[in-house]
């Protein structure tokens, strides 16, 4: 499942991307892409929801991976210690869990 966000990750967004990872958690997908693509800021409570992502994934027994092209948000992740694959597009998230299956 692919989930898309765009604009800013921030306090007033935390509620309805929490509702959409949730159902991509809970609803039978059996991996999910963040797609970060089309995001311009993320803040402290944006990166709190996105770096759980992983292990909330492990439990629920999925793979996960993020799309970031944008380099700043990129940057921001990496200097936060999120440990999501990051990909360029979502095709290439996609085609790493390809990748993990052969």
């Amino acid at each position: 499942m692919i989930v898309s966000v765009s604009g800013d990750v921030d306090v007033s967004a935390l509620p309805s991307l929490q509702s959409a990872l949730d159902r991509s958690l809970f609803g039978g997908a059996a991996a999910i892409v963040l797609d970060l693509g089309e995001v311009d800021s993320i803040d402290s409570m944006g990166l709190a929801l996105v770096s759980g992502l992983p292990s909330h994934a492990a439990r629920a027994d999925l793979s996960c991976a993020m799309s970031v092209s944008n380099p700043e948000v990129r940057a921001y992740l990496d200097s936060h210690g999120v440990d999501t694959p990051m990909f360029p597009d979502v095709a290439s998230a996609l085609a790493s869990f390809e990748a993990a299956i052969q």
